[in-house]
């Protein structure tokens, strides 16, 4: 584990960003939503709180996002369903409430997220 904590930033113009396994103890901010072409989003194995904030939903090159491990509550921005069908979500090990709706294409870990009984990766279009 790395020791980086305080608040998360954003640098601008990049495609990857990993700040999992540190002490992050913060929320996620909205300004998440301004990284216009990143790819991947790792903040795994932190102690974030709060929810996710629905400005994720703007990021359309976004592929991958973990926020596994962590103390994220509340329900899960319906947008994000949205994303492309490659897109991954990995939000277990939180204490997320309310259900992924059917329709979804994306491929969802939620194992103990509190979300729904699903424990392995699986697609959610085939939910029931």
């Amino acid at each position: 584990q790395n020791k980086i904590s305080g608040d998360l930033i954003f640098p601008k113009n990049i495609d990857r960003l990993d700040y999992s396994n540190n002490l992050f103890s913060t929320t996620i901010p909205s300004n998440i939503g301004l990284l216009e072409n990143v790819e991947q989003i790792n903040l795994r194995s932190n102690q974030l709180y709060g929810t996710i904030p629905a400005e994720i939903g703007k990021l359309s090159s976004l592929r991958f996002f973990d926020v596994s491990f962590n103390k994220l509550s509340s329900s899960v921005p319906e947008i994000i369903f949205s994303l492309s069908e490659n897109f991954k979500l990995d939000m277990s090990e939180n204490k997320f409430s309310g259900k992924i709706p059917k329709y979804t294409k994306i491929n969802v870990l939620c194992d103990y997220s509190g979300i729904i009984d699903s424990a392995c990766l699986w697609r959610c279009s085939e939910c029931k």
